[in-house]
């Protein structure tokens, strides 16, 4: 048999961690200060020209982005600004990436995304300077962060939560194939309706024409008739 030996250096509650605690304590704040509200949240362009997109470069959720992106809707410009995703400065990091996309001013929509991960890996997007800084964003901001489980108070603050980096990405574009399917029946009910329009209006212009024709001829042989 052997002997074991632990050092405590710290004890905890049963139940909800610390950090946990943390994260509620703060969403509460937020909560009261009205960071979650949704008739504050800003609309999304139906048609963006640029999008920058907040992540590692070296991520599944940049591949995913820009693959739903190009099958979707190929007349943006995406612009990757690559930013640490996880870790002691990734909260610095995406604040100053956030403030980096305000001060261009070309953007329609920032995308914040990475893929799952632990709390601990997610803690980032729990802290407050994440998310004071989207809120101060003139900007509107689509965050996909983790799994469809994981929710952030970065997602709470943001405009729009994707479920997933592939879900992000498809809330901020539309898809072309619909808007071509949208045109072709939009052309066929407006060629409708015209013919119908002209068909509704043809008694009308006949006995406009038949009019004009005889007020033209009545006035003709009335000049006839002073010229003789």
């Amino acid at each position: 048999r052997g002997d074991l030996t632990l050092k405590v250096k710290s004890v905890k509650k049963e139940g909800l961690g610390d950090l946990s605690k943390e994260i509620q304590i703060l969403r509460k704040r937020l909560e009261s200060e009205g960071l979650f509200e949704e008739s504050r949240k800003r609309s999304i362009t139906k048609f963006p020209k640029s999008i920058s997109v907040i992540t590692s470069p070296n991520s599944s959720a940049w591949e995913d982005i820009k693959k739903t992106i190009s099958d979707r809707y190929q007349l943006v410009s995406l612009n990757l600004l690559p930013t640490l995703m996880q870790g002691e400065n990734c909260a610095d990091d995406v604040v100053n990436a956030i403030k980096y996309s305000n001060k261009l001013g070309v953007d329609d929509i920032i995308i914040i995304s990475r893929g799952g991960g632990s709390e601990q890996d997610l803690m980032p997007f729990n802290l407050e300077k994440i998310s004071r800084a989207i809120f101060s964003s003139t900007i509107p901001v689509i965050t996909g962060i983790g799994h469809e489980d994981d929710v952030t108070t970065a997602d709470l603050v943001a405009d729009i939560r994707g479920l997933t980096p592939t879900s992000a990405a498809q809330i901020a574009v539309p898809d072309m194939i619909n808007i071509k399917d949208y045109i072709s029946r939009l052309n066929i009910n407006l060629i409708r309706i015209l013919d119908l329009y002209i068909n509704n209006k043809t008694p009308d212009l006949k006995n406009y024409q038949s009019e004009i024709i005889n007020n033209y001829e009545n006035k003709l042989t009335h000049l006839f008739q002073k010229i003789d």
